[in-house]
């Protein structure tokens, strides 16, 4: 039933143009997903999903759709018919009167309401559309909110982005306790309400909700969304989205209830919760980098289905604003001290960043307020722990009521009452307690603590206002035991088990302790076993101001990597005290870890280094970048060789924040050889604008011997201006002038550079731009006229009219000096006018130099066939030399439109001999241009591509073809695939390519020819096997295998014999030798990976497929190659994560095997190590211990074994 008519009647036109162009939803939602801006940038497209709009072009569909999507439907559409600008204007205007005819219509009519399924009733009355027991995020009466709705719509803009393939993703809000998670979660749950759509289940987790499974931790979580209620939370979410046909969790402080054992559970629970609805969570960074940021390998369930975004500080016009909105509202009556308060803060803000960084905090800055806003002024030498110090003093222990007993503070014997009743070491902490748990001995105090809004009174508990300090109160009631006592002596104990989650006690009781001695004597009590444990106390550790505790953290984890890799990243924040000690620590662990660990250390230093002294830092640099050097090989064996290219990046881009001086640089250019080539880019742009001696000028352009970086134009145009204004540089490479600067004879890639600059001086002087022209006439080499014309090419737009009045106001050059000419003005961007003066100026040249300036004429006659006709005429009256005439011809064939060769083509038949005229090359490319209209074209192609023996006629004519006709229809279709079995290489090439390519097949023709191209394709494959032929072609024919799969299943037995061409491509010789062989085996390898990836699933038994493997594996060493056997390893890494039975197959099958080759038992080695990755099994250990593992295997195991410990 069609619920909307005036959407239907829409969308089913919109869907006949998308059909027209060879598309459907699916196709379509790639194409939408891949459609860039005119800046460049990918747009953030989440309602285009498959889902959408699959929905969108069926009869349910609900309303007409948003015109943004339509117009990005159009650009699709557009791009694929190359629509020129006209139509596109044409085409945008006509959609969007027919959009607001359609919503006029829906307007007017209404929708169909759809009928329902009928519903399995239920017992269970309907819940209300939003629960949230308890609201999210601190007491807004008590925290002002700077709005920040940017953040809002970030994070959902990021989400919804990486969400495009129509998988849900877990939002996961980071940041530090008090940074305003809970607050952006609570502005998002108001957001959910006021939009009425769809249900809200919003949950603050308790310490109490942890469990160790998911059953356990969903029951948990269903209570408190649901009090008095016995459904767990996915029944729950279940029912709100039957009920109101979306739901949406919102889970606060999930950082609360994660841990070690916990964290599986979790993991479950929120890849469940997907299935019903959108999921965002709060955690704080310590717990999320700890257990959540590589869920792939730590939280399975939730691969590739989280996405963090980190709540950003304060910024310095939010921290005052924010600043003034809270003593605006808590402190009103000293106007003039808040005045004074604000002036002291901002005036510190710019030159004291720890302070900055303190009050970016909302829930810090707040507590500023209160304790020195009467004061006038703010400490500059603030920190965390003296700040709460500081508070507990101001709010808590001031004596509130005079009957008290002289020197003591109710509030502060009530605040640790509250906070003794929290801390439960066996399980946990507890953020509320209930008002019948306390003493009414602290009534009184209580009442005077929520006054002061030190604490928090409803449903019945008491609550201090935010998590951090109540962890600090928590700190300060075990300490009144003594740092030996009961209390600390029992969260020591329970700091030991592996589901605790009282580590965030444990970091801030640490960080209370003032003394050194004190605070070592505590941190020995709190053993580091887990790297929750290694994280909190570099945390604590990194919070003082003497080294020891640091180093003694460091000594402790160095050598484990599991506790070293969540230090790695705090140590990349280390505080000004501690720079020294974090970036020793980070290029130690470069030099003796793993991938993962150098990667993330690298990330680290490359944020330490720009807050290093100035001094220190071409040393620290000089360090870390021999450090990175050093590790290459080691990363390269352990599959690391793409990450190691961003290692040495992530260092030398610190060097453009610094604004490096003459020592760093130097360094950076000591280092130049050994770095990757994206950093050199970054080297050589730190140079820009720096004064540097002419001899460090001198010894940086030896770079210009070795190969061009990547860089934009621009940044090429700056790197070599930086050269040319150097005279030293200039004198050393002999450049007097621009001429010998552009045809210098440089690394690799560096022409461009010259060409580029060269530019740049011709726009500014008009001498250069003459003795360009004046160059090529006089007569240079083919070399330096190619040099020539491409800068010429780069100022043409500009510049066309000024080169065309000079060189008509010249004598035509001599012989010698027109070799150019043709390259010369086929870039000049003239008009009709000037190419009439040029051809004009051109005719006496014809008799002195006619293979020059016939061409040139030829490209000056533009689309005129009047013009080439006399052209045409005018050169055959010269009676022209069969070779010359042939040269001519050529000359038509590459620069005239296709209704000019039309019009010709029985001329130039005729001047090649006619119908009967030998084969040339010549002959074959001008057939080739005219093949798309002429059936005489194309029969004579049949004949050279299918009779004759010479491949270059052939080659050439099917270059012409693929490079100027466009789609295959009908007659010309038919005669492409005839041509597909011809026996030159280059043309068979050519001609599966342009079937393979959609925009030159449609799927209906290759429909057309389905069973024929089949047939073709895999006799053409054999006998490029059988005749050794380019491995291109192979390539290409595979993948033409593999197009025409995909529009309909290939049978088993064609997969079968598919498979054993490709397995019939390995050389006999046990080993590849020359350089030949070697791509043979790449070459074939690369093939079969992707056919048993693509073409064997479905159509071979997964049992068969592990034979032909072990058929293969067993023949010859095809992994001797180190690019093969990577890729070998990979494929077997595939094959076991995909065939339950190739892990036994691979490993105690075909591994214990003694007449394997030793590189395909290296590169089962490397699958396992690369499969437990993301499974451990200690499968890869049992190898090295086999008999058949060859030394050089286990030595390798022994290395990636010992990494992982």
């Amino acid at each position: 039933m069609i619920h909307n008519p005036a959407a239907w009647a829409f969308c089913q036109e919109l869907l006949a143009e998308v059909q027209a162009e060879g598309l459907n939803p699916n196709t379509l939602s790639t194409a939408l997903r891949t459609l860039r801006t005119d800046e460049d940038t990918v747009r953030d497209r989440g309602s285009h999903s498959k889902s959408t709009l699959y929905n969108m072009f069926s009869p349910k569909v609900g309303a007409v759709p948003d015109l943004d999507l339509v117009l990005d439907i159009l650009k699709v559409l557009h791009q694929r018919s190359k629509a020129g600008d006209q139509k596109r204007q044409a085409d945008v205007m006509r959609w969007q009167a027919r959009h607001a005819m359609a919503e006029r219509l829906e307007a007017e009519h209404g929708r169909e309401k759809p009928r329902k399924k009928p519903e399995r009733r239920t017992p269970m009355a309907l819940l209300p559309q939003v629960l949230a027991p308890a609201r999210l995020g601190p007491d807004q009466s008590r925290f002002p909110v700077v709005p920040r709705p940017e953040l809002l719509r970030k994070a959902l803009r990021e989400r919804d982005r990486r969400a495009l393939d129509g998988e849900r993703q877990v939002l996961v809000l980071t940041g530090d306790g008090g940074i305003g998670k809970s607050v952006l979660l609570d502005q998002l749950l108001r957001q959910l309400e006021d939009g009425k759509e769809g249900a809200v289940v919003a949950i603050g987790c308790e310490p109490g909700m942890s469990a160790r499974g998911i059953a356990e931790l969903d029951l948990a979580l269903g209570r408190a969304a649901l009090p008095g209620s016995s459904d767990g939370l996915l029944a729950i979410l279940e029912r709100q989205r039957r009920n109101h046909r979306s739901v949406t969790l919102l889970l606060d402080t999930l950082d609360l209830i994660l841990n070690g054992v916990a964290l599986a559970g979790i993991a479950e629970l929120l890849a469940a919760a997907l299935k019903y609805g959108e999921v965002v969570v709060t955690c704080r960074r310590e717990e999320y980098q700890a257990h959540l940021s590589d869920p792939g390998r730590t939280a399975r369930p939730l691969k590739d289905r989280v996405v963090q975004y980190a709540m950003p500080i304060l910024e310095l016009d939010e921290i005052i604003e924010w600043a003034g909105l809270y003593l605006g509202r808590f402190h009103p009556d000293s106007p003039a001290d808040n005045a004074a308060f604000l002036r002291s803060l901002q005036g510190q803000m710019d030159d004291n960043a720890p302070l900055r960084w303190l009050c970016a905090l909302p829930v810090r800055l707040s507590m500023a307020c209160d304790v020195y806003a009467r004061k006038g002024y703010i400490p500059g030498h603030l920190t965390a722990a003296s700040l709460s110090k500081a508070y507990w003093k101001e709010k808590v222990e001031k004596i509130r009521d005079i009957g008290s007993a002289l020197g003591v503070s109710p509030t502060a014997q009530a605040a640790l009452a509250l906070a003794g009743r929290m801390v439960r070491t066996g399980k946990g902490l507890t953020l509320s307690v209930p008002m019948g748990k306390i003493d009414p001995v602290h009534g009184k105090g209580l009442e005077l603590l929520v006054s002061e809004g030190v604490v928090l009174s409803h449903d019945g508990g008491w609550r201090f206002f935010h998590q951090n300090f109540a962890e600090y109160a928590q700190g300060l009631w075990l300490l009144r035991d003594g740092l030996t006592g009961k209390r600390v002596r029992e969260l020591a104990r329970a700091l030991t088990e592996e589901h605790t989650t009282l580590w965030p006690l444990g970091r801030s009781l640490l960080a209370q302790i003032e003394d050194l001695a004190a605070y070592r004597e505590l941190a020995a009590l709190f053993p580091i076993g887990s790297p929750e444990a290694a994280q909190s106390q570099a945390i604590a550790a990194l919070g003082r101001p003497e080294a020891e505790p640091l180093a003694d953290v460091l000594v402790e984890v160095r050598a484990d990597p599991a506790r070293l890799e969540p230090v790695v990243p705090l140590l990349g924040e280390a505080p000004s005290g501690h720079l020294g000690t974090a970036c020793d620590a980070l290029v130690q662990t470069v030099t003796e870890h793993s991938v993962a660990l150098v990667m993330a250390s690298a990330k680290a230093l490359a944020q330490l280094l720009p807050r290093v002294p100035r001094d220190d830092y071409p040393d620290r640099l000089d360090a870390a970048l021999r450090a990175v050097g050093a590790v290459r090989s080691r990363l390269e064996k352990q599959g690391g060789a793409r990450e190691w290219k961003y290692l040495s990046l992530w260092l030398v881009d610190t060097l453009l924040v610094t604004g490096a001086g003459e020592r760093a640089l130097a360094v950076a250019l000591a280092r130049y050889a050994v770095i990757s080539p994206v950093a050199r880019r970054t080297v050589l742009l730190a140079h820009i604008g720096t004064p540097l001696p002419q001899e460090h000028m001198v010894a940086l352009a030896e770079v210009l011997s070795k190969e061009c970086p990547p860089m934009k134009d621009s940044e090429l145009v700056e790197v070599m201006r930086m050269f040319w204004e150097c005279p030293a540089v200039r004198v050393r490479r002999s450049w007097p002038t621009w001429r010998q600067m552009l045809l210098a004879g440089l690394g690799l890639s560096w022409d461009n550079a010259q060409t580029k600059f060269t530019a740049a001086l011709g726009e500014k002087f008009e001498e250069v731009r003459a003795g360009l022209i004046d160059d090529v006439f006089e007569g240079i080499s083919h070399r330096k006229t190619t040099r020539y014309v491409n800068v010429m090419k780069c100022l043409a737009r500009d510049y066309t009219t000024w080169w065309v009045d000079r060189m008509v106001a010249e004598p035509m050059p001599p012989r010698s000096g027109v070799g150019g000419l043709s390259a010369v003005i086929r870039v000049l961007a003239v008009t009709p006018e000037q190419a009439e003066r040029l051809r004009g100026w051109l005719a006496p040249g014809r008799v002195h130099a006619p293979r020059n300036v016939w061409p040139a004429e030829i490209i000056l006659a533009g689309g005129s066939t009047e013009i080439h006709r006399r052209l045409f005429a005018e050169f055959t009256a010269t009676s022209p030399s069969p070779s010359l005439a042939e040269s001519v011809v050529e000359a038509w064939t590459h620069n005239a439109s296709e209704p000019v060769l039309n019009a010709l083509s029985k001329e130039l038949r005729s001047m090649l001999g006619g119908a009967d005229g030998p084969v040339s090359e010549t002959r074959a490319q001008l057939e080739g241009r005219l093949a798309e209209t002429d059936p005489r074209a194309r029969d004579w192609l049949v004949r050279v591509l299918l009779q004759r023996v010479e491949p270059g006629p052939a080659g050439k004519a099917m270059t012409m073809i693929e490079r100027h006709m466009g789609r295959f229809e009908g007659e010309s279709a038919r005669w492409l695939v005839s041509l597909l079995e011809t026996p030159h290489t280059d043309a068979a090439l050519r001609i599966t390519k342009i079937i393979r390519n959609e925009e030159h097949f449609s799927d209906a023709e290759i429909s057309t020819y389905y069973e024929e191209l089949v047939a073709g394709v895999l006799r053409r494959m054999r006998r490029a096997v059988e005749a050794a032929e380019d491995p291109n072609l192979l390539r290409a024919q595979g993948n033409l295998l593999m197009r025409l799969d995909r529009l309909r299943p290939l049978s088993g037995e064609v997969v079968a014999q598919a498979f054993a061409t490709a397995r019939d491509r390995f050389p006999a010789t046990p080993r590849p030798v020359s350089e030949r062989e070697r791509v043979q085996h790449s070459a074939a390898l690369r093939q079969i990976d992707r056919f048993c990836r693509t073409l064997l699933p479905g159509r071979i038994g997964r049992a068969k497929v592990r034979e032909l493997l072990g058929e293969l594996l067993t023949v010859a060493d095809v992994a001797d190659v180190k690019d093969v056997r990577e890729m070998l390893a990979d494929l077997l890494t595939w094959l076991a994560r995909t065939d339950a039975g190739a892990l036994d197959w691979l490993t105690e099958e075909l591994f214990p095997r003694t007449d394997l080759a030793p590189g395909v038992h290296m590169a089962i080695a490397m699958g396992m190590v690369e499969f437990e990755k993301r499974a451990p099994g200690g499968r890869a250990a049992r190898l090295r211990t086999m008999p058949s593992c060859p030394e050089g295997v286990r030595a390798y195991l022994l290395t990636e074994l010992n990494a992982r410990q």
